[in-house]
């Protein structure tokens, strides 16, 4: 039974009026049908009850609905009292809703269940009961609402497999702070590993630090001598210099533009051979074995201001390029195979770089990759020396090949033109190198001799630091190259050497570096196993394997529950397809369950004169399939029908709660349309699952129908 009863006081403007109950009966049937004229009271009758029923709180009512009922209660216009009492057929329940004062919102829903009371929150409300208000408009369209239960049920079910993930996740959590055996190995094989590394980096920055210190001190000593050699024979050039201008005096002699002109471009050109000259001369020292070192001698003796003197270059130039490139070219296809080797160790050292801060170990050694870095580093540097004579080798290869051809232009296009203007020209004749010609060539080996004399300070300062006086530095020197660990380096150059003194500082320092970072993790490793040894175990302990694995289910099920089931969802009711995906079957198949749901909720459509069984409701093609195969267009049907079977849709519930259902403004459904909801009502009704059924529909008259 439903009893009811309310006072609503609304300012009109020249009156106040009051409305109360007076058409419609204040008790009616659980089940019941209602006719009755505008203004008789029936929508305010269905606002109050679902207003007692905490309505305002449920979102799925209709927004126009809502708004309705919202105005009831919150305008400034009218006040609003009443009290709302159910009962269901054998007295064991009664849900009693009161609103005592006119003037504030609060009301107050509880119920007595087998004589208990408890008070009706809106949530524990909506836990227990479910609320049906709705208008039935454009019935066609809001089929797809029925989708709403399907959102309902997949956020329901997301949620507590949600819960149930963070429960799994506390657990493990719990056990992973507890005792934790696996855990506790895995610590000490960390703190084991750890403490080898640190121990490896503790003896290759010993062996660096070693490497080093020699390195630096041959370098050092090696360049302060070359350049001590190299001041005192540019300052002999320059005394000869000095000598040969105050024999010339500062005679001018005049000399023809063509002359003039060729000499330029001529010095020019040989500037650029000096400049080969030197650097081939520096790569030649560190390549040339020992045996054949007199060759050198001569070698550098080559004169070039000498050559644009007397316009030819000394004879061994020529001989000097061919003997060392093809001494080069022996010994280079001598140690071919061993380069092979040289290479094959560095690729290899370059690949496991990639993959140094990885756990693997390497199988046959059962080293780390960074121990067996390591090892390989220590092999290769006997391959050291090869990897950088094969560069050396083939840079001084190519620059004596440019010499040459420098020296073939020079002879062959310069040399004579200049020869035969001499001859031509007996005026300069005698005076070919004249006073200015000494001057410049002076005052560029003058420029020279400072650059020499900042090299030798800068090598002279680093000897100090090592350690080494300038008087022990020959006799050092000639020690260091008897060192085997040096052996590979004898054959870099300058730029080579302090490149890998550079090298094995950023080596030295971040060893050392790392060291630290090896001693913190050690001290954090070391004090989670103090603490884990004076825990006691989990009792889940022995499931963690398990716990695991649950928890990866959890998160897999609530993501295909929370959002990949929502987008699918989310194409059906906005009515905009998602791009199916061509391998995407588990898409496919849940737009087919969702029809096959719809078909279930809404049981039977009655369309023109018969009534189906549904199998599908396809929303996406606006199609009904029966269980006989017919094919039923939503536009195709009545409004009448397809409002039966969007209120049918509604009723059939997907969960345990007592349902409420009240229907307004039913005045498209004839009395066949109206039958199916009625039956339904009474199903309904009969298990138990119904507690209230109104049906409101305007006619001329008032009357109430009961239709339990």
């Amino acid at each position: 039974m439903i009893e009811y009863n309310y006072i609503l006081d609304r300012d009109e403007g020249d009156e106040t009026r009051v409305f109360k109950p007076d058409k419609i009966p204040t008790e009616l049937p659980d089940l019941v049908y209602i006719e009755g004229p505008n203004s008789s009271g029936k929508s305010t009758l269905l606002h109050i009850l679902a207003l007692s029923l905490h309505g305002l709180k449920k979102k799925k009512i209709d927004p126009a609905l809502r708004n309705k009922m919202n105005d009831l209660m919150s305008s400034k216009h009218q006040r609003l009292k009443f009290d709302v009492k159910i009962t269901n057929k054998d007295n064991s329940l009664k849900i009693i809703s009161k609103k005592d004062d006119s003037k504030k919102p609060e009301i107050v829903v509880y119920e007595i269940c087998d004589g208990k009371k408890t008070i009706l929150t809106p949530e524990l409300f909506e836990r227990k009961y479910n609320l049906i208000y709705d208008i039935p408009d454009n019935p066609t369209e809001r089929l797809n609402q029925l989708t709403y239960a399907i959102k309902d049920i997949q956020q329901t079910y997301g949620n507590r497999v949600g819960v149930l993930r963070s429960y799994i996740l506390k657990v493990i959590t719990d056990i992973r702070n507890s005792r934790d055996p696996e855990r506790l190995d895995r610590f000490r094989k960390q703190l084991e590993k750890g403490q080898r590394e640190y121990e490896g980096l503790e003896k290759e920055i010993d062996y660096t630090k070693k490497d080093l210190d020699l390195l630096e001190k041959y370098t050092y000593s090696k360049y302060y001598y070359q350049y001590l050699e190299e001041y005192d024979n540019v300052a002999k050039k320059i005394k000869s210099l000095d000598i040969e201008k105050g024999r010339k005096g500062k005679q001018i002699i005049k000399r023809s533009k063509e002359f003039e002109n060729l000499k330029i471009a001529t010095k020019v050109s040989i500037k650029i051979m000096q400049g080969i000259f030197h650097e081939v001369t520096l790569l030649l020292k560190n390549l040339i074995p020992k045996k054949e070192r007199h060759l050198l001698e001569v070698w550098e003796k080559i004169d070039f201001n000498e050559a644009l003197r007397d316009l030819e270059f000394n004879d061994y130039l020529k001989e000097g390029i061919l003997t060392f490139k093809s001494m080069l070219l022996i010994n280079a296809k001598e140690k071919e195979k061993t380069l092979i080797e040289a290479k094959m160790y560095q690729q290899l050292i370059e690949f496991l770089e990639h993959y140094k801060t990885s756990d693997i170990i390497i199988p046959g050694v059962e080293k780390s990759i960074p121990e067996f870095i390591n090892v390989l580093r220590q092999a290769n540097k006997k391959n050291e020396e090869l990897l950088t004579f094969s560069t050396n080798v083939k840079k001084t290869i190519e620059l004596l090949n440019q010499l040459n051809e420098n020296r073939k232009i020079v002879e062959k296009d310069h040399f004579p033109k200049l020869r035969n203007l001499k001859e031509n020209e007996p005026e300069i004749s005698n005076g070919f190198s004249d006073y200015n010609e000494i001057q410049e060539e002076s005052s560029e080996l003058e420029k020279e001799l400072k650059k020499i004399e900042e090299k030798r300070a800068s090598y002279r300062m680093e000897c100090a630091k090592k350690g080494i006086n300038e008087e022990e530095v020959e006799g050092i020197l000639v020690k260091m190259e008897e060192i085997k660990e040096l052996s590979p380096y004898f054959r870099y150059t300058e730029e080579q050497l302090m490149m890998k003194i550079a090298n094995l500082n950023k080596t030295f320092l971040d060893n050392k570096e790392e060291m630290e970072k090896k001693k913190h993790y050690m001290r954090m490793y070391k004090g989670d196993i103090d603490k884990l040894e004076k825990k006691e175990p989990h009792k889940y302990q022995d499931y963690l394997g398990d716990l695991n694995k649950l928890l990866e289910k959890c998160q897999y099920l609530e993501q295909k529950l929370l959002m990949q089931y929502n987008e699918y969802l989310s194409s059906i009711i906005n009515k905009k397809p998602q791009p199916l995906k061509s391998k995407d079957k588990e898409q496919t198949k849940y737009l087919e369950e969702v029809a096959n749901f719809l078909g279930k909720k809404v049981g039977f459509v009655r369309h023109i004169d018969k009534e189906y069984k549904v199998r599908t409701i396809d929303l996406m093609e606006g199609v009904i399939t029966t269980e006989s195969g017919k094919i039923i267009r939503l536009t195709d049907m009545g409004t009448g029908q397809s409002q039966s079977a969007y209120l049918k849709g509604l009723l059939n519930a997907t969960d345990d709660r007592k349902i409420i259902a009240l229907f307004d403004e039913v005045a498209m459904m004839d009395n066949k349309s109206l039958m199916p909801i009625f039956e339904k009502f009474k199903e309904l009704y009969k298990k138990g699952q119904l507690l209230v059924g109104i049906v409101v529909q305007m006619a001329d008259e008032v009357k109430v129908v009961p239709k339990t």
